[in-house]
């Protein structure tokens, strides 16, 4: 499982840009994408025309903890 999860997340993280306005909006324009397969979260956002991970996030621990790392 620990090979695979590594994989299958950098899967998600190329599915992401062809599709990056289908993701649903988390939070001030952070969409997320779920690693299937896996309690991960691909967080993201899309600034003029390139797309940044904000963060992988456990779906189970720390909820919220990537919030820091916005500016306001």
């Amino acid at each position: 499982m620990g090979g695979n999860v590594c994989a299958t997340r950098e899967e998600t993280t190329r599915r992401i840009e062809p599709f990056a306005d289908a993701g649903p909006t988390e939070r001030a324009g952070i969409r997320q994408r779920l690693v299937l397969g896996f309690p991960f979260t691909v967080l993201y956002s899309r600034h003029e025309g390139r797309i940044f991970i904000v963060a992988v996030m456990h779906q189970h621990r720390k909820p919220g903890y990537w919030k820091e790392r916005l500016r306001d």
